[in-house]
């Protein structure tokens, strides 16, 4: 090869050379641009300690014992379930509502601590929320009382709804937001509150006739999560 060929094939790599370089150096996968990093928001979690803090701090000041995760949940056996039973007398046009007379007796209490979530079946497979020691003998005609309360995290409507079979009331700082009381295979109710950052009572009652058990109480469209619950 002459120097005259060498020069020129010199030339021609070192532009392609260059030409690569350019390339890559134009790609936009290789381009950062920087961009601010969002503040953080206090995660769901943190937020309800902050707030469950704060509230324990009170109680303790005023000589109350704070408040601890999980519900107070109480079974009843129900020995005559009435022909059409509720839970308020005010849910069903002459309704009998469920008491002593209809063989209402109290059978103990206990702290529940997972989400309420059962999803409709026999209610010979067992009600979730009772111990499971119990879940074999109580299929039918009990009841189950759940309160405490419920911790929530901000300003705004919130909307709940109660799916269960047979009846159940959700009642939060003492108002029913939901009723989906009586004898009914599964049905789901919705009601809606405007509730501020702050801990409220919270109940949830609910009774099983005969047939399936289902109860699942959801907040905005989930099921609310047992972290917000205290008793």
């Amino acid at each position: 090869m002459n120097i005259r060929c060498g020069i020129a094939l010199l030339s021609l790599l070192l532009l392609t050379a260059c030409g690569s370089s350019l390339q890559v150096l134009q790609s936009p996968t290789t381009q950062v641009v920087a961009q601010p990093s969002p503040s953080p928001s206090p995660s769901a979690g943190a937020a309800i300690s902050e707030i469950v803090n704060s509230y324990n701090q009170y109680l303790v000041s005023q000589g109350s014992d704070p408040i601890t995760p999980g519900l107070r949940c109480t079974l009843y056996k129900i020995a005559n379930l009435p022909a059409t039973p509720c839970i308020l007398a005010s849910s069903i046009s002459g309704c009998e509502v469920i008491s002593s007379t209809t063989g209402y007796a109290l059978v103990g209490s206990f702290t529940y601590t997972g989400a309420i979530d059962q999803v409709n079946q026999a209610g010979t497979a067992g009600f979730n929320v009772l111990p499971p020691a119990l879940q074999s003998l109580y299929a039918t005609d009990f009841a189950v009382t759940c309160t405490g309360y419920f911790v929530n995290t901000d300003d705004n409507y919130h909307e709940f709804d109660v799916d269960s079979d047979d009846g159940s009331v959700l009642s939060i700082n003492g108002n029913v937001v939901v009723n989906n009381d009586g004898l009914h295979s599964a049905t789901d109710i919705k009601g809606e509150k405007f509730l501020e950052a702050q801990v409220y009572s919270f109940e949830v009652q609910y009774f099983q006739g005969p047939g399936n058990v289902a109860l699942i109480v959801n907040m905005d469209g989930n099921v609310l999560p047992a972290a917000n619950l205290y008793h």
